[in-house]
């Protein structure tokens, strides 16, 4: 199995002038400890492929494993209609290290906990996901892209091979908190199909070697076949909420910025007063059930789209290719071996498209969802007082809204306001945090008036789709 991961430093690397000391069980065992906690990649060190010699191959192999087989054993189930006891039920897989599904009683390497899985499985029907797009997204080739760095939260986040989903490691609380909010949430998807909220595909738990570990399944906000040229994380908070500007051009559309930036560029996302209304109204709708759900520290992510740059610079298609450049790699170290490792032990999983073309996949996975805000080619694209296409294009999408307003959040609040004398920081209570984050939309992030300096193209694009 291959996946792409950076490298963790030697935590009980020794020099040969250090001064070495016996160490007690009790120190050996925290070391220990923290060496499986390792697992997690690092973000700042340079990717590799990680195979069956890696310590963190059996976590990851385990994660991916996972998703796979619960969602393909969730897909052979008769639909039904979601029941109150789907929204609390929980499945446990226990699988060995060659990927198998193993009985009560057989010695497992890895536990794996599905969350809801008929609820799950509903919502990406409702997306128009087909489950063997899914999984072959997902775990066709084993592989993950790690994003370069992680939030302020500790957590990380994985790209599909194909860019088109997200797996992101979450905290307990977060977990248990979405958990038990989760009839409330699939409620408001289903009667909102418009909901700039991002829809979650799957929670999950992995336990190994004594490490838990909860994350989610999501779907990106950026398409795979466009190039984003500038990408912004808004939350409505100005405290912290600047990213230094990037020495080089080129490097301007690798960048997400924040707020500051935003507000800074006097920036706005052009609108004519049709799509204004319908955005404005819909932000507002989503910010207040957000407050109902007793979160904070959303926010909306901006992908903004030069039409008549198209794909030019190939962003999007330099990004996939990393995942060719070491699938090459792996098979030409395996050219001459009967079957790598991993490719014998995946025989044992299920088997989810051997009975489809690679055709009827791929129209499959062009399926988009009857959201407003992204059935135009993907995005909602700009337009001027009198409704006239514009030059750009935006991607948009409310992501990280898991975060529960806990006694924790409410010391940093009291903390830095009270101490520190900070303003309009991200720590403050759901319903002050919704009505700042929807102000902010509707004061700085959508356009009052158009921007003249915007080009018109009164024709449909012909940008390419490298």
């Amino acid at each position: 199995m291959t996946v792409v991961v950076p490298v963790d430093d030697d935590i009980n690397d020794i020099g040969p002038n250090s001064n070495y000391k016996v160490e007690s069980p009790k120190e050996q065992r925290k070391k220990e400890a923290i060496k499986r906690q390792a697992t997690l990649p690092h973000p700042l060190k340079p990717k590799v492929v990680v195979d069956e010699n890696h310590q963190s191959y059996f976590l990851v192999f385990g994660m991916l494993t996972g998703i796979k087989t619960s969602v393909i054993e969730a897909s052979k189930k008769a639909k039904t209609e979601i029941s109150p006891e789907d929204f609390t039920y929980t499945e446990k897989l226990k699988i060995d290290s060659s990927g198998k599904i193993l009985k009560e009683g057989e010695k497992y390497d890895f536990e794996f906990k599905d969350y809801a899985p008929n609820v799950f499985k509903k919502i990406r029907e409702n997306s128009n996901i087909n489950c063997d797009d899914y999984v072959k997204s997902i775990s066709d080739k084993f592989m993950l892209l790690e994003l370069s760095s992680p939030g302020k939260s500790g957590s990380f986040f994985y790209f599909s091979p194909d860019y088109r989903y997200l797996i992101k490691t979450v905290k307990y609380n977060e977990h248990h908190h979405f958990f038990k909010n989760l009839e409330k949430y699939y409620k408001y998807l289903e009667a909102n199909p418009n909901s700039l909220i991002m829809s979650i595909y799957g929670l999950y738990r992995l336990k190994a070697d004594g490490h838990k570990m909860y994350f989610i399944v999501m779907q990106n906000v950026y398409p795979p076949n466009k190039d984003m040229h500038r990408m912004y994380d808004l939350k409505g908070s100005m405290y912290g909420r600047f990213v230094p500007l990037p020495s080089e051009e080129k490097n301007y559309a690798r960048t997400i910025f924040k707020d500051k930036n935003w507000t800074d560029e006097n920036r706005h996302l052009i609108l004519g007063p049709d799509k204004r209304k319908l955005l404005l109204e819909q932000l507002e709708k989503d910010s207040k059930f957000l407050q109902t759900m007793g979160v904070m520290d959303y926010s909306l992510l901006v992908g903004i789209h030069l039409r008549n740059k198209g794909n030019s610079e190939n962003i999007r298609s330099r990004l996939l290719a990393t995942f060719a450049a070491v699938l090459a790699t792996v098979k030409s170290k395996n050219s001459n071996k009967k079957g790598s490792v991993f490719e014998r032990r995946i025989t044992n999983l299920p088997d989810d498209d051997n009975d489809k073309n690679e055709n009827e996949n791929e129209n499959e996975s062009e399926k988009k969802d009857e959201s407003i805000f992204n059935n135009e080619d993907g995005g909602f694209i700009s337009t001027n007082e009198n409704n006239e296409i514009q030059n750009e294009a935006y991607y948009m999408g409310i992501i990280d809204y898991l975060v529960p307003w806990s006694f924790k959040k409410f010391i940093e609040h009291y903390f830095k306001t009270i101490f520190l004398f900070q303003r309009n920081i991200s720590a403050v209570n759901p319903k002050d945090y919704g009505k700042r984050f929807y102000k902010f939309a509707e004061d700085k992030i959508i356009s009052p008036l158009p921007n003249e300096k915007t080009e018109i193209i009164k024709e449909p694009s012909t940008e390419t789709t490298n």
